[in-house]
């Protein structure tokens, strides 16, 4: 009732839910009180005669329900069966791959140094057919050619000369062509800058940083100001949700086409193995909590 829209898709009986929404939304005044109808109840035991019809009721549905199920085939309950036996399998089967995964990370992480390049790539990390299918960002190679003018005025903050610097670096051809996510380009940004990146105050763009850096917010300013300012001079950036090239990190998010050696990812990783509360990283607000700016040594 707090959020009519609520997807519910994923909920046990989901069809029920959806009715219910669509029911509720037909209500123009909304609902102030909801009462729980006790099953299998006795209708002549109860105080009131509301009561009393809430049994009834509750007990017309339950017939209802038996009769509907009783005039399904036969032949569905034994493809149920097996349906159901099938997802048995293959969840038992995940959770002993979930397993097997989770002690190879705790091996990992224990290791005293980060794998070799030459032996290991980082996590999908492209294979040579890949990077010749993937092309850089059109849209970020016109934003690289262009100069603080060239945008609007909002973007017109001591980020910006560094950024389109930035640009030049990640539109370089002679390296590989890779989704990298939000996340490392932000570090790689910093790094090779010294500045922590954009900010905004919720209305515009400002100069100054807050008080207690955020890596999680500072990704989201650099990613939303990289997107406005590519619509802006031309098209829009083409963000994928993918996993992350990378050791480290193990959850999805935005990606965007952009040149990057496999040196440069590692590079990447180590700093993110260094400073993440845990490996592998699966919750940003969790695991990266402390992750500091990408110039930090």
């Amino acid at each position: 009732m707090k959020d009519p829209y609520l997807d519910v898709t994923s909920h046990k009986d989901q069809d029920l839910w959806t009715q219910l929404q669509q029911q509720l939304r037909l209500v123009p005044q909304g609902i102030t009180q909801v009462f729980k109808v006790q099953a299998h109840a006795d209708a002549i035991r109860q105080d009131t005669p509301l009561d009393s019809w809430a049994i009834e009721g509750n007990a017309a549905a339950d017939r209802a329900a038996a009769e509907a199920r009783n005039s399904v085939p036969a032949k569905f309950w034994v493809t149920w069966t097996a349906l159901h036996r099938d997802l048995t399998y293959w969840r038992r089967l995940g959770c002993k791959l979930h397993s097997m995964y989770v002690a190879i990370a705790l091996k990992a992480q224990q290791a005293k140094t980060m794998p070799d390049t030459h032996t290991l790539p980082p996590l999908g990390m492209p294979v040579v057919e890949d990077v010749v299918l993937d092309l850089l960002d059109p849209a970020l190679q016109t934003l690289s050619r262009l100069q603080p003018g060239d945008l609007p005025a909002k973007y017109n903050i001591s980020a910006l000369a560094h950024v389109l610097a930035w640009t030049q670096r990640i539109c370089d051809q002679t390296k590989p062509v890779v989704w990298v996510s939000y996340h490392q380009l932000l570090l790689h940004f910093q790094a090779t800058t010294g500045h922590n990146g954009p900010m905004c105050n919720g209305r515009a763009w400002t100069e100054g940083q807050p008080d207690l850096y955020d890596h999680r917010q500072q990704v989201q300013w650099f990613a939303r100001y990289l997107q406005y300012a590519c619509k802006d001079a031309c098209q829009p950036l083409q963000t994928q949700q993918r996993r992350p090239p990378s050791h480290v990190l193990s959850f999805w998010a935005g990606h965007i086409r952009v040149c990057m050696s496999p040196d440069v990812l590692l590079t990447i990783d180590t700093f993110l193995h260094a400073h993440a509360d845990r490996l592998p990283a699966r919750q940003v607000k969790r695991d990266l909590a402390k992750v500091p700016p990408g110039w930090t040594t």
